[in-house]
């Protein structure tokens, strides 16, 4: 977990409990809705945890492979 904090998360989440990042990040409450042929995610979730786990994502996403 350590070192996903450290890769994942920006410098100033590094300090943060477990327990809060993953009632950060996990906790994420929403619902699926479709109107007229779209798909719409409603997520009711404060908008600095969202943008926390897009970066977190996309920090994972795109780093490079251990060696």
């Amino acid at each position: 977990m350590q070192m996903l904090k450290y890769s994942g998360l920006p410098k100033e989440d590094h300090n943060k409990s477990v327990k809060t990042l993953r009632y950060q990040l996990l906790k994420l409450t929403g619902k699926v809705v479709f109107h007229a042929r779209y798909l719409i995610v409603q997520i009711a979730t404060p908008l600095k945890n969202i943008e926390l786990f897009k970066e977190a994502y996309y920090r994972l996403r795109y780093s490079p492979l251990p060696a």
